[in-house]
């Protein structure tokens, strides 16, 4: 049961977002699904690369998948990301809630604060490292980081903010797969990722099709307050360790 509303929640967060899927799934594997950090971001990205290509799907259904934006991204993204995944196994667990408590912490900055439509000037220098970021949190904390992937696209490729969303979608759960088949092994030990990938499908399908029904502003307040929280929470578990 905690794995299916784990699911569904973070799958909503995807569509609504193109971010947050993995950020939200750690903190509430580690409390609910009781994993240890390392091992929840597994979780994470499991939940990143279904939810993310649900929600790519749709948005080429919907011609909102720009490859020639992609593709030089995932180019950047991915290789950071395999080495990583690699370096992962030298993290400590309460290391993994630190850094996730640093993520969480900038990315409720970013969402609180963050225009529509103040990053679609171009700066490619920006943009990649963006890609850089995104590929490093993918494959350590196991957060596929879109809520820096989104703003990135739009700085290097000057995207309107709907297909920089459908187009990180896209990136994320590719970047999940490279982190995945690296650290593949960790996989075992958790019984309820069938049921967790599912109900984040679930979760995304479902929540693409309100998402327009709720003002773009609020949404983001809302999960820079949600973010907020769970930072503040890993925290106190991190230090109580």
């Amino acid at each position: 049961m905690a794995a299916l509303l784990v699911g569904l929640l973070v799958g909503a967060c995807m569509a609504f977002f193109g971010a947050g899927a993995g950020s939200i799934t750690i903190p509430l594997a580690v409390h609910f699904m009781h994993l240890p950090y390392r091992t929840a971001g597994i979780a994470g990205l499991v939940v990143v690369l279904s939810s993310g290509l649900a929600t790519a799907l749709l948005g080429w259904r919907r011609h909102l998948i720009i490859l020639r934006a992609a593709i030089p991204f995932l180019i950047l993204s991915t290789p950071v990301t395999l080495i990583a995944a690699k370096l992962s196994g030298h993290v400590s667990n309460r290391l993994s809630a630190l850094l996730l408590v640093v993520l969480l912490l900038s990315a409720s900055i970013i969402f609180w604060f963050r225009h529509q439509e103040s990053e679609r000037k171009h700066d490619i220098i920006r943009g990649s490292l963006g890609a850089v970021a995104a590929g490093g949190t993918a494959g350590i904390l196991g957060v596929g980081a879109g809520f820096v992937v989104v703003p990135a696209l739009r700085l290097a490729s000057g995207l309107t903010i709907a297909k920089a969303v459908a187009t990180s979608s896209l990136i994320l759960a590719i970047n999940s797969i490279a982190a995945l088949s690296v650290r593949h092994h960790e996989m075992r030990s958790i019984a309820s990722l069938w049921l967790l990938a599912l109900a984040s499908v679930a979760g995304a399908v479902s929540a693409s099709s309100v998402s327009h029904l709720i003002p773009a502003k609020l949404r983001q307040r809302g999960l820079a307050i949600l973010l907020f929280s769970f930072a503040i929470v890993t925290l106190i578990d991190a230090l109580n360790k």
